[in-house]
């Protein structure tokens, strides 16, 4: 039953003091973010269409304007928060880790007070499998239809395969990037899927590999993946 009284004040923190060029710069196309060389100053705009939260107050997330998406990675929430669907303009620098081309080490975030609309892009037609087919699509959101080849659910992140527009596609599910809810809802599916079930998908297009990189898309929500019944008939030639 000891007791003590203390006397605690709270004060607003400074505004984290910005470099001056981050404004006055231009913005980086999707092609300069794509090639640029690691450490080179990007500036970006968009929308915010998928947040993950990282350990020690980071997040990582997508942002788009139109067809153009840029995948920012373990930025300093506390410092500059960012939400879903708000419009951000974003500096940061430039790292390639295996496949994925990434803006780090965040300097300048600023949320606009405008709108701004990105593009679904529809991958009919095009090789989802492709590196260079796919380079102008990275890290934005991407739809089509697939058919189902084989892939085995995991308690942590894991692959799944399926032919699109022909092609054996690589599809990525991540439980960092939704809840456990969502995570078992899109095992449930995929665990009871057979071999020639058709789907139709929305997702986010990225690559990743150790050595080679491969297009993948990830899948962030049970609602991006929609299988469709398949008949008795069809059942028993899968």
């Amino acid at each position: 039953e000891v007791k003590a009284e203390f006397t605690l004040t709270v004060e607003k923190g400074d505004a984290p003091v910005v470099d001056g060029s981050w404004t006055t710069m231009a913005y980086t196309t999707h092609e300069e973010y794509m090639t640029a060389e690691k450490d080179t100053k990007l500036k970006v705009k968009g929308v915010v269409t998928h947040v993950s939260p990282l350990k020690d107050g980071q997040v990582t997330y997508t942002i788009q304007n139109g067809v153009d998406g840029y995948y920012v990675y373990a930025q300093d929430a506390v410092k500059f928060p960012v939400e879903l669907g708000k419009v951000y303009e974003v500096g940061g620098y430039k790292k390639y880790y295996n496949g994925l081309n990434e803006i780090v080490n965040v300097e300048y975030c600023i949320e606009l007070e405008e709108e701004i609309t990105y593009t679904v892009n529809d991958l009919a037609g095009l090789n989802a499998a492709d590196l260079d087919a796919m380079a102008p699509y990275q890290a934005s959101i991407v739809k089509g239809e697939a058919t189902f080849s084989n892939g085995t659910v995991g308690t942590k992140a894991y692959s799944f395969y399926a032919m699109v527009n022909g092609n054996s596609t690589t599809f990525r599910v991540d439980p960092a990037y939704m809840s456990a809810e969502d995570f078992e809802e899109i095992n449930a599916m995929i665990t009871v899927a057979v071999n020639g079930a058709s789907f139709e998908f929305s997702g986010i297009m990225t690559a990743f590999g150790y050595g080679k990189a491969t297009p993948q898309i990830v899948i962030t929500s049970p609602d991006h993946i929609k299988f469709e019944e398949m008949s008795t008939e069809e059942l028993l030639d899968a």
